[in-house]
């Protein structure tokens, strides 16, 4: 009787670092998740800001264009002045 009662503790206790265990491996796991989604954020958020600034360049680089070009085309001699 006592020898069962002693199995059935050490069963149990046994049982006990196994669901201690499988509940750091869950925390773990859960941590190493929420990092990653943080992660995938922040690269979401850098993707954004970069395509920002190259939307900028471009339009001030089409401005840059746009604006030589009407000074080039006053610059040029008056078809009438010939």
């Amino acid at each position: 009787m006592e020898e069962e009662r002693r199995v059935d503790r050490e069963a149990l206790a046994a049982d006990q670092v196994k669901l201690q265990d499988r509940k750091l491996t869950l925390v773990e796991a859960n941590r190493n998740e929420t990092r990653q989604i943080e992660m995938n954020e922040t690269n979401r958020n850098k993707m954004k800001e970069n395509e920002e600034k190259r939307g900028e360049a471009r339009t001030a680089r089409r401005r840059e264009k746009n604006r030589l070009n009407t000074n080039d085309t006053h610059m040029l001699p008056s078809i009438e002045a010939n």
